[in-house]
């Protein structure tokens, strides 16, 4: 008894869940979280927990059979597995970028649905990225062409949005009403926090995650640091509330991630049985393909812990600035797309 009296419950804090524009503040919510208290090594528990949870919840759902094994229970029912889908979105996408002037009018009428959004991103520093590529290479030399990979110059980590799924016209009135000035302020936050107090973001212990539409590799703010990335996401938070803009409330959580890559096709699973044969042995070796799937990725956090827990630090800002993505950026964009692109911290 004394043993569970003395486990402790990790630090979770609830995601913000989609609303109308807002001029709520979650990322200070987090910080005043009495358990928190703004102590960097809770807000590290929290996005670790999250993660961990996402994570554990993927392999779940995908893999019900583990998860009826830990609990013990052999006499209930499987849920059927969840099942890899593809991104339509991502294909029809792809399939306009090949399609000559007809697509490239399409793509432009996509600026007239809200299916926009106005971000702060970062890009990979240079060790970051080549930690990424090497990871897209293992990914895809067991899935092939079904997960088309962020292409390099499009990977990207999201810090905040502005607004979220809106025509482009609502995005600029958004834009002109901060102001390049205020938006350039945002931007220049982590050279001014790291000239005038020495604080940087770091970012640490790199870990894969997955559902059925994609992987993106996660990180977590360093406990050690009196100023973590999630202060980051708050002072560009405050600040762009600040203007007097009321910002759309999307979902937002405790996580750090760049997108892999996504799902566009499923062939991978059925092991080269086609689509011919018994439907029961076609399911089997689906469930096989995909149980090695998840051995990879387990493989892969195996190694990222063993190797470089401890070792990679992400310093964000230091060599890549931050910069104010706008328009349909569902799957990445060149920086030299970038509305503004702010200033790094240098070495």
């Amino acid at each position: 008894m004394g043993d569970a009296a003395n486990l402790q419950v990790p630090f979770a804090y609830p995601p913000q869940q989609p609303g109308p524009p807002s001029t709520r503040n979650w990322y200070q919510e987090l910080l005043d979280q009495p358990e928190c208290a703004n102590d960097p090594a809770k807000i590290q528990e929290a996005y670790e927990y999250f993660r961990t949870a996402s994570l554990e919840r993927s392999i779940g759902l995908f893999l019900p059979t583990r998860q009826t094994d830990a609990e013990g229970d052999i006499s209930r029912e499987l849920p059927a597995p969840q099942r890899i889908t593809p991104d339509e979105a991502l294909v029809r996408y792809l399939e306009l970028q090949h399609g000559g002037a007809e697509g490239a009018h399409e793509i432009e009428e996509l600026s007239k649905e809200d299916v926009n959004c106005l971000v702060i991103w970062t890009r990979p520093d240079p060790p970051t990225m080549d930690l990424l590529v090497d990871i897209q290479r293992r990914l895809s030399d067991f899935v092939g062409l079904d997960l088309h990979l962020t292409p390099k110059s499009s990977l990207h980590l999201s810090i905040i949005e502005l607004s979220h799924r809106h025509p482009v016209s609502h995005l600029r009135s958004v834009y002109t009403y901060m102001g390049d000035s205020r938006l350039s302020q945002l931007l220049d936050i982590p050279r001014n926090e790291y000239n005038q107090h020495q604080h940087i973001a770091r970012l640490v212990n790199p870990k894969l995650l997955f559902d059925k539409l994609g992987v993106a590799i996660s990180f977590v703010p360093a406990a050690d640091d009196a100023y973590t990335y999630h202060h980051l996401r708050n002072q560009l938070h405050t600040m762009a509330l600040s203007t007097g803009v009321s910002i759309d409330t999307c979902y937002t959580a405790p996580i750090a991630h760049v997108t892999l890559g996504r799902f566009v096709g499923t062939g991978f699973l059925n092991g080269g049985w086609g689509r011919s044969g018994d439907e029961g042995r076609r399911e089997d070796v689906e469930k096989e393909v995909m149980e090695r799937l998840v051995g990879l990725i387990e493989e892969i956090n195996k190694e990222l812990e063993s190797v470089s827990w401890g070792e990679f630090v992400w310093e964000v800002g230091r060599r890549a600035a931050l910069e104010v993505q706008l328009g349909y950026i569902k799957f990445g964009r060149r920086v030299e797309e970038a509305e503004i692109v702010g200033e790094p911290i240098g070495m």
